[in-house]
């Protein structure tokens, strides 16, 4: 499998990148499947979540406009086509 475990998750929140927990990951035909968990802690918009490698690689990033409610754990899914040519 190219994918690799190490990739880390992480989410923009007011203009600040926060570390995120990879909950779960599967394959399916051509796409990997990310359940990711955004830790309890402030509220505020999720402004963008993208995929890092241990290295601070950007493999892919996505803007986004979701409002997380202080005090509460926020799951996303997120859906990365493992074929050429395929974007989510």
């Amino acid at each position: 499998m190219f994918w690799k475990e190490s990739f880390l998750s992480t989410s923009c929140i007011g203009g600040v990148w926060k570390t995120a927990t990879i909950k779960s990951s599967a394959v399916n035909g051509a796409e990997r499947i990310y359940t990711i968990e955004i830790p309890v802690g402030e509220g505020g918009t999720i402004t963008a979540v993208r995929l890092v490698d241990k290295y601070g690689n950007t493999a892919g990033e996505k803007s986004e406009n979701i409002l997380k409610s202080a005090g509460n754990s926020f799951l996303m899914k997120m859906t990365v086509y493992l074929q050429e040519g395929m974007v989510s």
